[in-house]
């Protein structure tokens, strides 16, 4: 595999697969690990030098692999990032970053169509289901895909691969094993000795909160050796964000012997380099830019958060119970360009073989779990309660009351209509003087333009992702610029 480090992102990659050409061409940043036949960002459940990530049913990253002339694509297995491609008679592009794929191409989001945080918002409805492509302003299209692996024939021809299914779990502790290998697994991974310099190693950081996901995780993650965990100090109850509560795992760190660096989620604001952008350039309306306080903490480490358990982990669930990616909340969904940039691996340990959620949801409901459960039809999380008591946090020291830390702009509660925040509780100051500014030299849309044919109704908040791709899209063009 030809690979030329760019100035990009230290875990951004892109991908060309020419028509006649022996090998593709990959274009990455520094941290990307590149071999002869395989390259790879993140960890995945085996060993390194193997070149599995194709083959495992836990992927916490992306890469490709080459084999017998095809190549193979890995997507996390997880849905909180995609990998988006574009395809001519005479290449494919593949990239892990939207404005890497669009720099690439000479391309851009277009400011006429206001539609693209409503699409890509879509696509928490299920596995391979919502938006599969958004348009480009020179009349292209960007295809996307979660989770499966992408094959590139030599012809070009594009197909999905299905990764292997998890196993079967007939009870807590069949399930809970699989979830305490899997951690190992990926620490494993991300500390091998085959991996590049050192400084190509992620050792363990973990997320925690007084609630159930973050919490329990941070067990799994603390059972394979992480010691240190970050928190929020405070969370807010609604989405007005008008009341905050205390929202800090310090009790919780304390019983599990972590070390506590705790943070303010609203300190971004502070900033004023336009941080918000990162986020909101993903289209998944920015909830995590929270994270950007914790961001000296997570470089260069694998970091355990709790995303996605609200949707396995209920007791009572919102959605049909398939085998199937079904997101209730986008908590995780927006930090790629972040983490590409700040350079780590997130891990979410509720998304290892959820697609045995029937199983999962059966266990959950089980005679065996009842002194786990609380009985309510609501924030009952018996698989998140045992662990964390079986380690010996007391019952009433989380889940208490349910307190969330992102800072949606765009929400759509349980997949239902779209909530709009107000700009003025999620930008800086900074940030959104400027996309004010933005607003006025960029965009002019008729009346006619402002509907959609489902009824979604556009306003100026959603011209916020048009403005963070501006933003962030120079880098990667810079990038490409420096490389001749």
């Amino acid at each position: 595999m030809k690979a030329v480090t760019i100035a990009a992102p230290p875990l951004a990659w892109l991908l060309r697969i020419r028509k006649g050409e022996p090998a593709p061409q990959l274009l990455c940043g520094s941290r990307v690990e590149v071999r002869e036949e395989f390259f790879f960002e993140g960890a995945w459940a085996g060993p390194f030098e193997d070149g599995g990530l194709v083959d495992t049913d836990i992927c916490m990253g992306s890469g490709a692999r080459v084999v017998d002339g095809e190549v193979i694509v890995a997507a996390p297995t997880h849905a909180l990032e995609r990998i988006q491609y574009v395809r001519s008679e005479t290449e494919v592009l593949v990239s892990n970053s939207l404005p890497f794929l669009l720099a690439a191409t000479g391309d851009d989001v277009d400011v006429k169509y206001p539609f693209y945080f409503r699409d890509l918002m879509t696509r928490n409805v299920g596995l391979n289901q919502g938006a599969q492509t958004i348009p480009t302003l020179r009349g292209g299209a960007i295809h996307l895909y979660s989770h499966d692996n992408l094959v590139i024939d030599t012809d070009l021809n594009v197909s999905r691969q299905a990764r292997p299914m998890p196993p079967r779990f007939g009870d807590y502790e069949a399930y809970t094993g699989y979830l305490r290998d899997g951690m190992h697994a990926l620490a494993d991974n991300a500390n091998d000795e085959n991996r590049g310099p050192r400084a190509h190693r992620y050792p363990l950081m973990t997320t925690i909160s007084s609630g159930y996901d973050s919490a329990a995780c941070s067990v799994l993650a603390r059972d394979a050796g992480c010691t240190e965990a970050v928190t929020f100090r405070e969370g807010r109850v609604s989405l007005d964000d008008r009341d905050t509560r205390d929202d800090s795992g310090a009790p919780i760190a304390e019983k599990l012997g972590l070390t506590l660096h705790s943070f303010d989620r609203r300190a971004y604001l502070d900033r004023d380099d336009y941080i918000e952008a990162e986020f909101f350039a993903d289209g998944v309306a920015g909830n995590d830019m929270v994270m950007a306080t914790m961001e000296e903490q997570l470089t260069g480490r694998m970091v355990v958060m709790g995303n996605y358990a609200r949707s396995v982990w209920d007791r009572v669930t919102q959605h049909e119970i398939v085998e199937d990616l079904v997101i209730i909340a986008h908590s995780g969904a927006s930090m790629a360009e972040f983490r590409l940039r700040a350079g780590f691996i997130a891990v979410n340990p509720p998304y290892f073989g959820c697609l045995r959620f029937p199983d999962i949801h059966a266990i959950s409901n089980s005679p065996a779990m009842k002194p786990w459960s609380l009985g309510r039809d609501s924030y009952d999380r018996p698989i998140a309660r045992r662990l964390l008591e079986d380690a010996g946090v007391p019952r009433d020291a989380f889940a208490q009351s349910k307190k969330g830390v992102t800072q949606p702009l765009i929400t759509s509660p349980g997949g239902g209509a779209f909530y709009k925040r107000e700009l003025e509780r999620v930008l800086s100051r900074q940030s959104l003087a400027d996309f004010r500014y933005f607003l006025t030299q960029r965009v002019f849309l008729r009346q006619d333009q402002l509907k959609g044919d489902d009824g979604y109704e556009v306003d100026a908040r959603d011209f916020v992702f048009h403005w963070a791709m501006d933003k962030v899209i120079h880098r990667y063009r810079r990038a490409l610029a420096m490389k001749g």
